[in-house]
């Protein structure tokens, strides 16, 4: 459980300050992956008006997927649930 909160405390933090979003995405991302080993992660922000995906940072993802996930096919198909 202490592992759990130091986590959400680092997240937090990480995500807190006058940075742009991109920067604090990054911070996030740079967090989670030193929590957990990943292959690829994003942190991504959805836009409800042009129901679209923003990825605001990105580790690990080909080209070829990080195109296919800002097709606007790939993003009417996951905005029902929010998910990327």
């Amino acid at each position: 459980m202490q592992d759990a909160m130091a986590l959400a405390m680092n997240l937090a933090a990480a995500a807190h300050g006058p940075v742009t979003r991109e920067d604090a995405a990054a911070e996030v991302l740079d967090e989670l992956c030193a929590s957990a080993p990943v292959a690829a992660a994003a942190v991504v922000a959805f836009d409800p008006i042009s129901r679209r995906h923003i990825p605001l940072c990105v580790t690990g993802y080909p080209a070829s997927v990080l195109h296919f996930c800002a097709h606007p096919h790939f993003s009417a198909t996951t905005s029902a649930t929010g998910c990327w």
